[in-house]
């Protein structure tokens, strides 16, 4: 296939259109069953938790048994879905089974689902996951992106009911013999490696050790339908190609199978696996699953049915009893690790190999700790249309560096350099600095905001995005100073979403907090009525922060100052009884919730005091301009 076929800007390659021929990398990703059960038949794949309960034990799929598993599932499936789909008053409308059409896997726990996911792979099918957290989005995105067909389990009757009525195509509830751990029990059983008095597949075809060839490999148009966070709005549709999960995957799968620490553990990538208590419906799981699977090493799976659930003692649980090498997370499950959860386990943790995570909002006090205790960290940033594009692979795991070969991204200052020499920066980047944007910019699939760069230099104005996300840019020495780098820690967002550190989880919108809390202030003293005081300003801190902090600022209303008043008896009481009806009106519990005795400070404007606070910037002004003139100063 000719680079030309398919250029966005600047003439940069940007992918395969639909109708080309299949890429090298995307045969990859898409024979990198069969491939592994050819290379390495009796290596283990996946680890399957036989129950919700690590003390139920596990299951072990070896790559040929997977291979095995989802050419069966490949065959009978192309056959159901065609029959599912086809239309009376159109007979050949089954028979066009594989790319354009989409089917939900929509299965609790997700990893019940994934042979099913790497079979509809297989007959060239799109696969879409959502979350049920919010079940109407869900249905309305199936309907916009054209799903036909939706696999359920794990679900009541009433559930399936209400979808039916809901989803305008087929739904179809996974038989509990075709869930993913009883798969692996039955062809383990086919094949004579255990003893059983039942069979759970009784046709004579099933029985067959031989299993019937691998489809002939069709590009998934695309290979996944995800949703995006949410966390500053309703969830995005984000339609992945197969070829976007190819970029960067040689290195991915490079820098994996590098991360044995032979000097340290006995455990590497093939002896031992990764456990990745990861939902389906986020981009990040992709990234695992397909590094383990052209890598023919084994990824393990927690079972878990809502991932905000998911205890941090679960997941040191899970990791023990399944006696894995490594573990890959997301931050915020991480963050809520007790410290005496860390110290206690420290000895099976330093027995990893790699222990990494997602969303890069990691203290330095947790930072600390894990070089305290040796452990193998791995802190990444990234996000779905970017892929992974900085990490911290070594202490401080604050600093986060660009992975090496990659562009760097366009650097635009925000504030001036303080004496240490750091600077607030943003990062933005560009379809030069980006395969994946060069991607989205030309194929779509993926809603990214171009904007025109707003820095100085030759890249002003050239289209790029960025993420709304603010780091602090320091360059730091070698112990021998003859060598520097840049690195970045992350601080914030732009917009009104706080996203908690330390300890702390999740997102909040500052703005409906702030709003929330004026109006019930506002209506509180005006109810009362024995104030001179108004509300002239509030702001929720917790960026990077392991608690929320909260400053209300009030201003003296000469108009409400009675004679005998005195002015400086503040609402206090009022106060925090409006913050404490606020915290409970939206939900803010734990470390989200503002603390009114300890992280809430009322002020009120006092001009000498922000004039002592300001006067070092005050008296570094210039206070000569050439269009003013000293008679407009003079007294007539």
């Amino acid at each position: 296939m000719s680079p030309d076929s398919s250029t966005s800007l600047h003439g940069l390659y940007s992918g395969p259109n639909e109708n080309d021929s299949l890429t090298e990398d995307e045969l990859t990703l898409l024979l990198a069953t069969p491939r592994a059960a050819a290379s390495t038949p009796n290596a283990i794949l996946f680890r399957l938790p036989l129950g919700p309960e690590p003390s139920m034990g596990w299951v072990d799929v070896t790559c040929a048994e997977a291979h095995s598993i989802v050419a069966r599932l490949a065959d009978a499936w192309r056959s159901k879905l065609s029959n599912l789909l086809s239309k009376p008053e159109d007979p050949g409308s089954g028979s066009s089974i594989g790319p354009g059409t989409t089917i939900c896997i929509t299965v609790e726990p997700s990893f019940h689902g994934i042979f099913h996911l790497l079979a509809f792979w297989a007959i060239g099918c799109t696969v879409q996951f959502v979350s049920i957290a919010d079940i109407g989005v869900a249905v309305d995105q199936l309907d916009e992106s054209g799903c036909r067909v939706m696999l359920c389990s794990g679900f009541d009757d009433g559930w399936m009911k209400a979808r039916r009525t809901e989803f305008s195509g087929a739904i179809v509830q996974l038989p509990e013999e075709e869930q993913a751990h009883n798969l692996a029990k039955a062809e383990k059983q086919r094949q004579g490696i255990v003893s059983s008095t039942r069979a759970l597949f009784e046709q004579t075809e099933v029985l067959d050790s031989t299993p019937p060839p691998w489809p002939t490999p069709r590009r998934p148009t695309p290979a996944l339908i995800l949703q995006s966070s949410g966390t500053t709005g309703r969830p995005k549709l984000l339609r992945l190609s197969l070829y976007h999960y190819t970029i960067g995957h040689g290195d991915g799968c490079r820098a994996y199978l590098a991360s044995a620490r032979p000097e340290k553990t006995s455990k590497t990538p093939f002896t031992h696996p990764r456990l990745v208590p990861v939902p389906f419906y986020w981009s990040s799981t992709f990234y695992y699953m397909f590094v383990h699977l052209t890598t023919a090493t084994p990824m393990a799976f927690a079972y878990f049915t809502n991932i905000l659930a998911f205890t941090p003692s679960e997941l040191i649980d899970w990791a023990i009893a399944f006696n894995v090498g490594a573990i890959g997370c997301s931050s915020g499950i991480v963050r809520r690790i007790p410290n005496a959860a860390f110290e206690s386990n420290a000895e099976f943790l330093r027995s990893l190999f790699l222990f990494s995570f997602t969303g890069s909002a990691v203290d330095e006090a947790q930072s600390q700790l894990f070089e305290e205790l040796q452990l193998p960290i791995m802190n990444l940033y990234g996000s779905s249309e970017l892929g992974r594009v900085l990490h911290a692979s070594k202490a401080p795991y604050t600093h986060l560096r660009l992975f090496r070969g990659t562009p760097p991204p366009l650097v635009h200052p925000i504030s001036e350099y303080a004496p240490d020499g750091s600077r607030h920066v943003e990062l933005w980047f560009t379809p030069k600095t980006s395969p994946r944007l060069a991607h989205h910019h030309a194929h779509g699939g993926v809603l990214v905001k171009f904007e025109a760069f707003p820095g100085d230099g030759p890249h002003k104005g050239e289209l790029a995005i960025n993420t709304g996300d603010i780091f602090r840019e320091l360059t730091i020495h070698d112990n021998s100073g003859s060598g520097s780098e840049t690195v970045y820690t992350y601080v914030g967002r732009h917009s009104d979403q706080i996203r908690l550190g330390g300890k702390a989880y999740g997102n909040i919108d500052a703005a409906l907090f702030e709003m929330t809390l004026g109006s019930e202030i506002n209506a509180r003293l005006g109810r009362s009525g024995s104030y001179p005081w108004t509300l002239d300003g509030i702001q929720l801190f917790g960026n990077n922060m392991s608690s929320t902090a909260l400053v209300i600022q009030l201003c003296l209303d000469q108009n409400l100052v009675a004679p005998d008043a005195t002015v400086n008896d503040l609402p206090v009481h009022e106060l925090h009884e409006s913050v404490e009806e606020t915290n409970n009106a939206l939900g803010f519990t734990k470390r989200r919730r503002v603390n009114v005795a300890k992280r809430m400070l009322i002020r009120t404007p006092k001009r000498w005091e922000n004039v002592c606070k300001f006067k070092p910037w005050l008296d570094g002004l210039d206070f000569e301009d050439s269009d003013f003139e000293d008679s407009e100063c003079n007294d007539p």
